[in-house]
């Protein structure tokens, strides 16, 4: 179920770069870009904007935690649909952000949120993402995150690497190659979606988050329908 991974990927690069233009330089998805930014403006004093890029990092532990209890609630109930119930309350949360930051910008492509509203919008990307990270911990063998690139990146690098070697040391080098696969799509996946938004972001507003919205959902009714075909919990 590797093509999953690659849709959540997608999922999570329109909104991260997406949600990025909307809410005037605030990553979703990317945390180690707030932290970097969290910390910069800490040395300059600069309490606000500090906060503002602090929030999303205490906000996607909390989405994460919400979405491993689906996991683990559903799991302790013996209930096969927990990813349909996940994927369902992601596209909540964006649907939630796409009608609101649309009403408010109005006919303005340029509106960036304040304060308390920044925070109300903010929180509905970062919890869907901290959902997300929950619905997906693991594919096959693979420790796979869709919202952590430079963790995919270094995971395709170490895959190559041990593809390389195992040509010397008779190992198996196909499973390696595959892996290295998995994960440059996966990084793949998430560019490719991060343009996308990007660019709809800019032409068209926050109305282009139904876009995933609408994957998350059509990825709960495919679980619902079939319960016994996405990957087990790992949470």
């Amino acid at each position: 179920m590797t093509w999953l991974a690659y849709v959540l990927a997608a999922v999570a690069g329109i909104v991260d770069v997406g949600g990025y233009i909307a809410l005037g330089g605030i990553f979703t998805a990317h945390i180690s870009g707030d932290t970097v930014v969290a910390a910069n403006e800490i040395a300059h004093r600069d309490w606000t904007p500090a906060l503002e890029h602090f929030a999303p990092v205490v906000l996607i532990v909390i989405g994460y935690m919400v979405g491993g209890a689906i996991i683990k609630l559903a799991m302790m109930h013996r209930l096969p649909y927990w990813f349909s119930i996940g994927a369902a309350v992601e596209a909540l949360f964006l649907a939630i952000f796409a009608v609101t930051h649309h009403h408010l910008a109005g006919k303005s492509l340029a509106y960036v949120p304040e304060r308390w509203t920044l925070i109300g919008l903010m929180a509905c990307l970062t919890l869907a993402m901290g959902v997300q990270n929950a619905l997906l911990s693991n594919v096959r063998d693979l420790a796979v995150r869709t919202t952590f690139v430079t963790g995919m990146v270094v995971n395709f690098a170490n895959a190559l690497l041990d593809w390389i070697f195992a040509h010397f040391t008779g190992e198996r080098a196909r499973e390696h190659r595959e892996k290295a696969g998995v994960y440059a799509a996966i990084w793949a996946s998430f560019a490719i979606g991060g343009c996308a938004g990007g660019y709809l972001q800019v032409v068209y507003g926050a109305i282009v988050f139904l876009i995933p919205c609408f994957a998350m959902a059509t990825l709960a009714a495919y679980a619902l329908r079939f319960p016994a075909a996405h990957v087990e919990p790992g949470a």
